[in-house]
């Protein structure tokens, strides 16, 4: 294996420089989920925690680092072995579930360190993860979303009320720089405790 000690020699006066009591949970591993996950294997995290039930489809190539040949195959396995390609040394955990059959599982794997990203695409999923990691867990939490348009989301105080119905963004135009965008800002406003509640408002 080799030696990956200097590889965030810049960063390590930086609060995001991992320990390895770190694990981070990221429901939701489509367009700006995938991302998340990236980001944070990248800034060192030891632990991922990756939850999404689908597959990847042709659709989804605009904006995930993927090729072609792996259409069919479960997000969160190809998020797994890409992020692999980065870091080998990460214990990714994968869960090809919804969320609401994780449960049980993600208050045996959580550590006390670490925050839970909702990166999901629709309001009832993220009432759900909402009500279970912050009010009845009580773990750290922050969401992160993106509509398509002009809103990037970064929140940590529960889902979104603007602009969304029960059928969320499925058919949202969407492309890859507003999703790398949408958790880039995720990330940096948890780092920095910034609640980007509704990034791209004009103010009034």
């Amino acid at each position: 294996m080799l030696d990956n000690s200097h590889i965030y020699d810049r960063q390590k006066r930086l609060r995001s420089v991992s320990t390895g009591l770190y694990c981070e949970t990221v429901v939701g591993c489509g367009g700006v989920g995938t991302w998340v996950a990236i980001t944070l294997a990248l800034l060192g995290r030891p632990r991922l925690i990756l939850i999404d039930p689908d597959g990847i489809e042709a659709s989804n190539l605009n904006r995930l680092p993927y090729p072609q040949a792996w259409i069919g195959k479960s997000k969160v396995e190809a998020l797994r072995d890409f992020i692999h390609t980065l870091r080998n040394d990460i214990q990714i955990t994968t869960l090809p579930y919804t969320f609401t059959e994780c449960k049980e599982l993600l208050s045996v794997l959580w550590s006390p360190w670490g925050q839970t990203y909702c990166c999901t695409d629709t309001v009832a999923s993220q009432q759900e993860v909402y009500k279970y990691v912050v009010l009845e867990q009580h773990h750290a939490y922050t969401r992160i979303g993106y509509d398509g348009g002009n809103h990037v989301t970064v929140s940590f105080k529960g889902p979104p009320v603007w602009g969304e119905d029960e059928g969320g963004y499925h058919d949202t135009p969407s492309w890859s720089g507003g999703a790398m965008c949408a958790a880039a800002l995720g990330i940096l406003g948890n780092e920095l405790s910034i609640d980007l509640a509704r990034l791209g408002d004009t103010p009034s």
